[in-house]
C-alpha cells in the first residue's frame, strides 16, 4: 500500500476511536478510570496531525519535479552559451538553483518523515513520549528509531540528568522500542535512512562543502546532480557497517541491495535520494499499519468494562 493511502486509512481510524474516546471521557461513571480515557485521547488525536501530512506529500513531489525541471533546463545549455537561471524569480548561477531546489526537496522529505516519527513514537512509545506535549520532545526519525550509541548516551545526559557513568547504551529511557522495534527496524531500512539523512544535514548544515571535499562533481550545467567520489566514499563510511576486510555493510532490503545501480544510481543525487525514499515511505506505511491498529486495539480491549456504558452511542454513531 503507498504512504498517502496507508495515511488516510490509519488516520481515518484513529479520528473513529477519537471519536469514541471523546464520549467516554464525558461518562459520569466509568468502569475504567477517567485517567485511562485521557491518556489515550492524547494519542488518538493524531488524526489530525496525519491529516497534515497529506498535503505535504504533494508537497515533496512538486519539489522533486523542480529539480528535474532544472536538469532540464541545463541540458540546453552549449558551453558557449550564456544563459541565467532563476529561482523564485530571483537570478542565479546553476550551482545556487541546484543547491536550493534540492535542499527544498530533502528538507521537505525529512518534514514529512519526522512528523510520522512523532506521531508513531506518541502512540507505541512510554510515556515520557506520549504524555509530554513539549515540542521540544518530538521523536525523530532518525535519533528515536535509529539512534547512534555514543550521541544516545549525550542525549541522556543532558535531556534527563543521566549519569554517563552509569547509563548503558542499550537503555534508552525515552525510545519506541519495544518488541525489537529498533533492531528491526535497523536491519531493513538503516541504510536509506542514514543515506538520505547524511546528505540532509549536509545540504542544510554544511552548505554542501565540508572538510571533506565538495558534494557534486563540479558547478557547471554540465555536471548536473552528479554527486562527488569523496561525497560517496563519506556516505558509506558514514552509513555502512565496517565488517572483515575493511568492507562496508549496508543493511537494507534485498529489493534494493539487488537493485541495478545500487548504491550510487550513476553518482545522481536525485536518483539516490528518490530510491530511499521509497523505501522510507514503505517503512512509514508498515509502522504506521502495526502501530495505530495495535493502539486501537489497546483502547477497545481495556475499555472492555464500560463497553455497556458506551455501547448505545457507538451503534448511533458507527
Amino acid at each position: 500500500m503507498e504512504l498517502k493511502d496507508t495515511i488516510k486509512q490509519m488516520a481515518a481510524q484513529l479520528k473513529e476511536v477519537d471519536a469514541i474516546l471523546l464520549n467516554a471521557v464525558n461518562l459520569s461513571s466509568p468502569v475504567v478510570p477517567k485517567s485511562c480515557y485521557v491518556t489515550w485521547q492524547k494519542r488518538s488525536q493524531y488524526h489530525q496531525y496525519l491529516a497534515e501530512v497529506l498535503n505535504l506529500l504533494q508537497v515533496r513531489e512538486n519539489a522533486c519535479e523542480a529539480m528535474y525541471r532544472l536538469s532540464k533546463e541545463a541540458s540546453d545549455v552549449t558551453a558557449s552559451s550564456v544563459h541565467e537561471f532563476h529561482y523564485c524569480d530571483s537570478p542565479v548561477s546553476f550551482s545556487s538553483a541546484r543547491f536550493l531546489t534540492l535542499q527544498n526537496y530533502v528538507t521537505t522529505a525529512w518534514v514529512v518523515y519526522d512528523k510520522l516519527a512523532n506521531v508513531c513514537a506518541r502512540i507505541i512509545g512510554p510515556a515520557s513520549i506520549g504524555n509530554d506535549d513539549n515540542s521540544k520532545r518530538n521523536a525523530k526519525l532518525d535519533s528515536a528509531f535509529f539512534p547512534d550509541k555514543k550521541a544516545d548516551k549525550k542525549s541522556l545526559s543532558s535531556e534527563q540528568g543521566v549519569d554517563l557513568s552509569t547509563a548503558k547504551d542499550e537503555t534508552h529511557l525515552d525510545r519506541p522500542n519495544g518488541f525489537a522495534l529498533q533492531t528491526l527496524l535497523a536491519c531493513q531500512w538503516s541504510w536509506p535512512v542514514k543515506v538520505s539523512y547524511k546528505i540532509r544535514n549536509l545540504v542544510v548544515h554544511e552548505g554542501m562543502r565540508w572538510t571533506d571535499g565538495c558534494f557534486f562533481r563540479g558547478d557547471s550545467p554540465g555536471d548536473g546532480f552528479k554527486i562527488s567520489d569523496r561525497l560517496k566514499s563519506y556516505l558509506d563510511n558514514a552509513c555502512g557497517k565496517q565488517v572483515n576486510g575493511g568492507e562496508r555493510r549496508r543493511e537494507c532490503l534485498s529489493r534494493m541491495a539487488n537493485e541495478d545501480g545500487f548504491p550510487w544510481y550513476g553518482d545522481d543525487v536525485r536518483i539516490i535520494l528518490k530510491k530511499c525514499h521509497s523505501e522510507i515511505d514503505i517503512l512509514f506505511s508498515t509502522l504506521l499499519q502495526w502501530c495505530i491498529p495495535a493502539f486501537c486495539s489497546q483502547v477497545m480491549l481495556f475499555s472492555e468494562p464500560d463497553k455497556m456504558s458506551l455501547a448505545p452511542w457507538m451503534e448511533n454513531n458507527g
